[in-house]
């Protein structure tokens, strides 16, 4: 890729969300599964502490989920720790990775989302969504991508159906349909 423009390339820095939603290892799965649902999110890094944003772990709504689901069904309800459900071996995120880099990365580990560490901290979150949003900011503006936009197709046997009945009305002068 030319230089140039890998320079001008968006940055993790330029794509993450921050603030970002985190728990301490003190919160309960229960917490978690809050915290989910009121943020819209599907991952939560876990930090030492609320002045400490040292990286811990992070919990999915999978891992959640599932921790739950088992718990529920077997009326073993609890309030066991974040720290019981959350992955500890974390891929973290440099600020300074361009964006191209990151999905290589996402690739490579089968992930969709990451935690963003500055000096040991948690400073952001990205994922592939954030990238996305991104991308076509950066295709029109690298690119000059001028094009007009094609609908996306509205598909629905109804509307198709209509359409049909309307010919055959039409066509079978049955006159026409109100």
């Amino acid at each position: 890729m030319d230089t140039e423009l890998r320079y001008r390339l968006p940055k993790v820095r330029d794509v993450m969300s921050s603030p970002v939603i985190a728990l301490t290892e003190k919160h309960t799965v229960y917490d978690a599964l809050i915290t989910f649902n009121k943020y819209k999110i599907s991952t939560i890094p876990v930090v030492l502490g609320s002045n400490d944003y040292g990286l811990v772990g992070v919990v999915s709504e999978g891992e959640c989920l599932k921790y739950l689901a088992h718990n529920l069904f077997y009326d073993e309800m609890t309030s066991d720790s974040v720290g019981v459900i959350m992955k500890r071996d974390v891929v973290c995120i440099e600020r300074n990775m361009d964006i191209f880099e990151l999905e290589e990365l996402f690739q490579k580990h089968k992930i969709r989302h990451a935690p963003v560490i500055e000096a040991g901290r948690v400073v952001g979150s990205v994922s592939r969504s954030d990238i996305l949003k991104h991308l076509e900011k950066f295709t029109k503006e690298v690119l000059k991508y001028r094009h007009d936009i094609i609908e996306p197709l509205e598909l629905s046997m109804y509307k198709d159906f209509d359409m049909r009945t309307k010919d055959i009305s039409e066509n079978h002068h049955f006159g026409p349909l109100t």
